[in-house]
């Protein structure tokens, strides 16, 4: 059983909501705002238009899921490039625009929660890999436990609750066991966490 997390915030700025138009350009483009790290061409917050044309643009794929005990399939769509490798897709853009991130992946579930708590308590927004089935506002159904990972972009942890930045720009909370549960339950992406170093070096644009 998990120990419960301990209560901490990021500063104000960086719990601050910000809103986005998909799932992986918002989690980074939140993350970078966190960390201070601004585009090299405007000074500015990246924006979500720039990171995804840094990540390679546009592209388009799928992938089709049997579940032979329920006699279905799912149909996946993918319209980005490395739309079905995300943490190859992050370290791309990262890579390009000059930003450092720092990888976590503990096997066990107390060091992931210790590099969750510490990543908040140094300011930074913590994009954490979690079940989709265990983030209850997303309404996905039980028979798709395990199935689908989502990135969720956690800005504090207070009175057993985790708070998440999503992408349509209101915060969430998720109780704490649930969100631990979510986070190892798929072993490909289990206790994954990137947060953004306080640095920044010179882009490499290729």
């Amino acid at each position: 059983m998990s120990a419960p997390l301990t209560d901490i915030s990021c500063t104000e700025h960086s719990e601050s909501a910000i809103s986005g138009r998909f799932v992986h350009t918002h989690a980074l483009q939140v993350a970078l705002a966190s960390s201070e790290c601004r585009a090299s061409h405007t000074g500015e917050m990246w924006s979500e238009a720039m990171l995804l044309g840094l990540g390679g643009g546009l592209s388009a794929g799928s992938l089709i899921w049997n579940f032979h005990a329920y006699n279905a399939a799912v149909l996946t769509l993918g319209f980005h490039h490395c739309w079905n490798e995300p943490e190859r897709w992050y370290r791309n853009v990262l890579r390009r625009i000059g930003a450092e991130g720092i990888w976590r992946q503990a096997s066990g579930h107390r060091r992931a929660d210790r590099a969750l708590e510490s990543a908040i308590r140094h300011g930074h927004n913590a994009l954490c890999w979690v079940d989709e089935h265990h983030l209850p506002y997303l309404h996905v159904n039980a028979a798709f436990d395990g199935c689908f990972g989502w990135v969720a972009t956690v800005t504090a942890i207070k009175d057993e609750q985790v708070k998440i930045n999503e992408v349509w720009g209101q915060p969430m909370r998720v109780d704490t066991t649930q969100f631990q549960q979510g986070r190892r339950r798929n072993a490909d992406h289990r206790h994954r966490l990137l947060f953004i170093a306080n640095t920044m070096q010179a882009p490499q644009l290729h």
